[in-house]
């Protein structure tokens, strides 16, 4: 793998800048004081020892220089695993499929598999699962961690969708933001300390309350519970959020609609929002009209004896 003295010099001038950096014929010349004619030679001479491969920046051809760890695996492979090596990097994250690879390399089944079964064997690539294509046999290079496209991120778990985790964090996500909705939205459940009494009056906040919790400080408080250890990002609590509002368990509020509030009906319907010492079953029992959620009504009352506010008005 020994170069010139001439290629060398390019070769650790190119290594100085960030990993990954393409250059292009011209980022080269600057890059030392040789002749356009040389550049050529020895970029030529880098490419044969594998230490500067080639690449396509916004549609034009550059070079990409190559750790020398990386440059000696490569030089140790032939020329059909160099081959399948190269399609599998240039896929990066996302991955490839089998079936592409084998079109792009038009090599002999046989000796498509057995060079294929080289490398993962060397753990130079892996296979790994697209939870959109199941049955396809996806490749990338060993050291890398797939994309959310292809695990279908932190709801999935061995490409099967995780409905139990799921589950579980939409139910602590309302939680949480239950607690930041009311001053006491579960009085018959909560503790309170001696002496202080329950304010059945003080069961809502003022229309001028800010504290509503936002999509930061639901992920704030997921990762310092230490309740998962999947890691979580904002976008995945507004994928849970947006659930939770679709089933109208939570609705946003703010002069931006960035935070959000639990909704009464939720509330209700988990036994909360009740005077002290009031049973919820006892409630749920006692409904009597679609548009009086679960309010508490004498049990010698019903539809006919009560007078409606609309014919009231009326009347």
């Amino acid at each position: 793998m020994s170069v010139s003295g001439k290629a060398q010099e390019l070769y650790d001038k190119m290594v100085e800048k960030p990993a990954g950096t393409f250059f292009s014929q011209d980022d080269l010349e600057r890059l030392t004081s040789v002749s356009k004619k040389l550049i050529v030679e020895l970029v030529q001479e880098l490419l044969n020892s594998e230490l500067v491969k080639l690449g396509t920046q916004d549609g034009e051809l550059k070079f990409s220089a190559v750790t020398k760890a990386e440059a000696d695996k490569v030089s140790k492979m032939t020329d059909e695993e160099r081959m399948i090596y190269s399609h599998i990097e240039a896929a990066g994250r996302d991955g490839i499929w089998q079936k592409i690879i084998k079109t792009k390399t038009n090599l002999h089944q046989h000796i498509f598999t057995k060079s294929l079964k080289a490398l993962e064997n060397k753990r130079f690539v892996k296979s790994i699962k697209d939870v959109k294509h199941p049955t396809r046999k996806i490749y990338m290079l060993y050291n890398l961690q797939p994309s959310i496209a292809l695990t279908g991120g932190p709801w999935f778990t061995d490409s099967e969708l995780d409905t139990e985790f799921v589950e579980s964090l939409l139910n602590i996500v309302w939680q949480f933001i239950t607690t930041k909705s009311l001053p006491n939205p579960f009085p018959g459940q909560s503790k309170r300390a001696p002496g202080e009494e329950y304010n059945p009056d003080q069961t809502t906040y003022c229309s001028t309350f800010d504290g509503y919790p936002s999509l930061e400080d639901v992920l704030d408080f997921i990762l310092k519970s230490g309740i998962t250890t999947v890691d979580l990002s904002v976008g995945d609590i507004k994928s849970l959020c947006d659930v939770l509002e679709y089933e109208d368990r939570i609705e946003r509020v703010g002069e931006l609609d960035d935070c959000y509030k639990a909704t009464w009906q939720s509330i209700l319907e988990k036994g909360g929002g009740l005077r002290e010492g009031t049973d919820p079953m006892e409630i749920k029992d006692s409904q009597w009209s679609i548009f009086d959620w679960y309010t508490q009504m004498p049990p010698s009352e019903n539809d006919p004896d009560v007078m409606c506010l609309d014919s009231w008005i009326n009347s």
